[in-house]
């Protein structure tokens, strides 16, 4: 379904302050090296719940946030924190992208190229945060999200003989099979495309 909000003039005022005061941290942290240290040890601490919400940001924040990111990553302790955080939103950032929430822009996704081009970043993640199992188990919930589970029943010669482990009788279970249907949103929609 359609996703969206309606504002009240109010809201759409302190949206634009917020956006304003993103804007002037970057101006800040653009102004000078310590500062930007400074900027970037303010951020860091909220980088994970930041990163979870980034779907659901406006886009004039958003796009004030992501500038400020991307000028705080110049600094290689920031960058190795942001790194950090985008593993730890990853998944709950994929399961709202892959119900149609946002968009691969305005999202955390667009950050990665920031680290995951570079072997360093990406062997640490790997080993101290699960950076694969963390993309795979993505994709794999977002084909979930595609499929349809399909039961067997009793009457099925597809039913695999299984013993059972209580009583030693052979006992019969159900098979499951997933059938993605090609139509679901998360493959017209190409929703898939930014964990490949």
């Amino acid at each position: 379904g359609l996703v969206c909000s309606i504002k009240t003039h109010s809201e759409l005022l302190r949206e634009g302050r917020a956006a304003a005061a993103l804007e002037w941290l970057n101006a800040v942290a653009q102004s000078c090296d310590p500062l930007s240290l400074q900027v970037g040890s303010a951020v860091s601490g909220r980088l994970p719940p930041m990163l979870r919400c980034n779907l659901f940001l406006p886009r004039r924040i958003a796009s004030a946030w992501n500038s400020l990111l991307l000028t705080l990553v110049a600094a290689p302790s920031f960058k190795g924190a942001l790194a950090g955080a985008y593993v730890d939103a990853y998944s709950d950032v994929a399961s709202e992208y892959a119900r149609g929430i946002g968009s691969h822009h305005w999202s955390s996704y667009a950050l990665s190229v920031q680290f995951l081009n570079r072997a360093s970043y990406v062997k640490e993640l790997a080993r101290e945060k699960r950076l694969m199992e963390t993309v795979v188990g993505a994709f794999l919930d977002m084909l979930r999200l595609a499929a349809k589970e399909i039961h067997s029943d009793s009457s099925s010669s597809d039913w695999s003989k299984t013993e059972s482990l209580n009583d030693g009788k052979t006992g019969h279970s159900p098979r499951i099979q997933y059938i993605v249907n090609p139509l679901h949103t998360v493959l017209t929609q190409y929703r898939y495309h930014p964990i490949l």
